[in-house]
């Protein structure tokens, strides 16, 4: 198995195989995981003693762990494209929250693809979106099972919420997508997107019957805001024993902003209460400990025959 995390952004790819012995010539099939804004020190494997993440550590002991790694341009599109492509933003050429016409010019999945394998992206995707025609762009893949922003029609996650809870709102927890508030999810934690992106891809490794191989990727949205975890993820963590922030200089004053008066709470900053940045943390741990309780790598996932549901972490709150 060949293991890497990378960085901000967590990247887990593990060549998957059948319980039976491997076929040298056969191409092996490949499972990649990642979270969108997950921060480098959020791991316990990287030293930090206030969060705890057994199965991304198990993980990281079982590869490698690219403790200096950086992203050139550390901004999600940008960042994604250079995941999807293998090249630098100058390249590529997506360097903001841009738009993308048909394709870029080299894909991973397009070349898998063309190689001879079945690829499929599960969650959130945000490479580009094609104004001119409204649409995605497929990027090679054969298959999506996306939560990824896109207008609702064309979200696979807001199709299944809105199915499954007619008239229930999916952001009822009360959070926006870029919120720096901390709140545990409101809802039955069977239906927050990291629930579905997990069972979507363990439903996907349990049924796939095809003989050539799979590139599958795994995306999951949090642990970005909305800081939303199921309770019992956020009561792992006491907020009065979360790590502080670092601030410094004159941040605070010169960023300061009236809340009342900003359109958006994701844009607000400065004068943030201490207690509201240790709750928001602590929500962000806990959105971390529920992705690491779907992780389960190698053939323990592909050969999954139980509940879907993951196990719970059991344990008293976490303590600095």
């Amino acid at each position: 198995m060949e293991n890497a995390v990378v960085a901000g952004l967590l990247l887990a790819i593990s060549v998957v195989q059948s319980l039976a012995a491997p076929d040298p010539q056969t191409p092996p099939n490949i499972l990649f995981m990642m979270a969108d804004q997950m921060r480098a020190d959020a791991l316990s494997c990287a030293g930090n003693a206030a969060i705890r993440t057994p199965n991304l550590d198990k993980l990281a002991a079982e590869g490698v762990r690219f403790a200096n790694a950086f992203s050139s341009t550390p901004s999600c599109t940008p960042a994604r494209a250079a995941i999807l492509t293998g090249l630098s933003p100058w390249y590529h050429g997506m360097l903001g929250y841009g738009v993308v016409a048909t394709r870029y010019p080299y894909e991973l999945p397009r070349a898998l693809s063309s190689g001879g394998y079945f690829t499929c992206s599960i969650g959130k995707d945000h490479f580009g979106w094609n104004t001119t025609t409204n649409e995605g762009v497929p990027h090679g893949y054969h298959r999506t099972d996306l939560y990824d922003g896109l207008p609702k029609e064309l979200d696979d996650y807001d199709q299944w919420f809105a199915e499954a809870n007619p008239g229930v709102n999916p952001m009822a927890t009360g959070l926006e997508y870029n919120d720096y508030r901390g709140r545990a999810y409101v809802l039955d934690e069977y239906y927050h997107p990291t629930a579905y992106v997990g069972r979507a891809a363990i439903e996907f490794l349990k049924t796939y019957d095809q003989t050539r191989p799979f590139f599958l990727k795994v995306s999951f949205h949090r642990p970005h805001s909305p800081y939303d975890p199921p309770k019992v993820y956020m009561d792992q963590y006491d907020p009065t024993h979360m790590p502080d922030p670092y601030t410094g200089g004159n941040w605070d004053s010169r960023y300061a902003v009236n809340y009342n008066t900003t359109p958006d709470p994701g844009i607000w900053c400065g004068n943030i209460s201490l207690d509201t940045l240790r709750v928001s943390r602590q929500a962000y741990y806990g959105n971390v400990g529920f992705i690491d309780s779907w992780l389960i790598t190698g053939t323990c996932l592909a050969t999954t025959t139980t509940s879907v549901r993951p196990t719970p972490i059991s344990g008293r709150p976490i303590s600095r």
